[in-house]
C-alpha cells in the first residue's frame, strides 16, 4: 500500500479495547487515510460514523460502504459478567460480520482484516474450555469468511487473525480480573503454575494489524495465529505483574491437583483446565508474509500500567 494515499479503512468496534488503540494509531500515523467506524458509540475524530443499531436495522446512509478499501472488523462479544449469551454470541460474532460482507462483495474493497481468536485453534485440537461458546462462534465467523472469499473466486484479500488473552491498560476480561486481584492482600495460588504460555499486549497486536494493512494486497484467505514473541509461565507473568502494580497479594504454591479438585467441586474445573494450560504460537507463518517488529519488548509489557512518578 502507498501509504501517501488516502485510502478509506473501516473500522467496527472503534470504541472497544483494541479497536480505541487501534483507532489512536491509525490517526497519528496515517493522517492522510479517511477512517469510517460502525460502533455502539459515536467516535470522535473520524470522517463518517454508523450506529450498530442503525447498521442492524439496515438503516444506512447510501454511500455509507462505496469507497470502503480496507475493512478491520474488530467488534465482538467476548467478556460479560453473567456469562456468554449463546443469542448475542450468535448476533454480533457471526450475523454482524455475515451481514457486513453482504455489503463489501464489489470494488474498491479489497482487504479485509478479521479478528478471531486462538480459542478456534484449541477448538480445533479439542481443547475444550470455558470458552467453548465464543470459540464455536467464532469458528463460524471464520467458516462464513471462507464461504465468502470462495464464492467470489479470492478476488479479496482476507486475513484471519488469532491472538491469544490480549493485555495492557483498560483490558477488560481475565486481565482486568487479574489486576484487580493482585491488588489486594490476600493469598493466590498460582506460584505453582509453571507452564509456558502465550499472549499478547495490545500495542503489539495493533502493529501488526497495521502491518496488514500497509502491505500489498495479496488476494486468497490466510489465517495467522500471532502472539508477543516470547512464552512465560501464569506465576511469573503474574509475579512480574503484581511488582509493576505494587500489588499487595501473595503468590503461594498450592498443589495442583486439589485445586483442580476445588475448582470442581464448585463447578469451576474449566478455570483450572485454562489456568494449567501450555500454550505456543509460531509467529513465523506471520513475519514470512509481513515486516512486522513487535513494538512492546517483554521488559517493557507492563510499562503503561506503572503509576506515574511525582517529579
Amino acid at each position: 500500500m502507498d501509504n501517501t494515499q488516502g485510502k478509506v479503512v473501516l473500522l467496527t468496534g472503534a470504541n472497544g479495547f483494541i479497536g480505541s488503540h487501534l483507532l489512536v494509531e491509525l490517526k497519528k500515523l496515517y493522517p492522510q487515510w479517511k477512517i469510517k467506524t460502525i460502533s455502539r458509540k459515536p467516535v470522535k475524530g473520524v470522517e463518517a460514523w454508523l450506529s450498530f443499531e442503525d447498521f442492524k436495522n439496515s438503516a444506512i446512509p447510501a454511500g455509507f460502504f462505496s469507497d470502503v478499501a480496507q475493512v478491520v472488523h474488530l467488534a465482538a462479544v467476548a467478556h460479560k459478567k453473567t456469562g456468554y449469551e449463546l443469542r448475542e454470541l450468535e448476533d454480533v460474532n457471526v450475523a454482524y460480520l455475515e451481514k457486513l460482507l453482504s455489503f463489501l462483495e464489489n470494488p474498491p474493497t479489497e482487504k479485509i482484516i478479521f479478528l478471531s481468536s486462538f480459542a478456534v485453534s484449541l477448538l480445533e485440537k479439542n481443547i475444550l474450555l470455558d470458552t467453548f461458546a465464543y470459540a464455536e462462534a467464532k469458528k463460524r465467523a471464520e467458516q462464513a469468511l471462507h464461504s465468502f472469499g470462495k464464492k467470489r473466486a479470492n478476488s479479496f484479500e482476507i486475513v484471519v487473525l488469532r491472538p491469544p488473552m490480549v493485555y495492557g491498560k483498560g483490558a477488560p476480561g481475565n486481565f482486568a480480573t487479574l489486576v484487580k486481584f493482585l491488588a489486594l492482600p490476600i493469598p493466590l495460588p498460582f506460584k505453582s503454575f509453571r507452564s509456558p504460555r502465550t499472549s499478547i499486549h495490545v500495542k503489539n497486536l495493533t502493529s501488526a494489524i497495521r502491518c496488514v494493512l500497509e502491505s500489498p494486497v495479496q488476494k486468497g484467505i490466510s489465517t495467522f495465529e500471532i502472539s508477543d514473541p516470547w512464552r512465560e509461565s501464569l506465576y511469573q507473568f503474574l509475579s512480574d505483574l503484581k511488582n509493576v502494580i505494587s500489588g499487595k497479594a501473595k503468590l503461594i504454591a498450592f498443589p495442583p491437583a486439589f485445586l483442580a479438585l476445588l475448582l470442581r467441586v464448585v463447578k469451576k474445573e474449566g478455570l483450572y483446565e485454562k489456568l494449567a494450560l501450555e500454550t505456543h504460537i509460531d509467529n513465523s507463518l506471520f513475519l514470512s508474509r509481513y515486516s512486522w517488529t513487535p513494538p512492546i519488548r517483554f521488559e517493557e509489557r507492563f510499562n503503561d500500567l506503572r503509576e506515574p512518578r511525582n517529579p
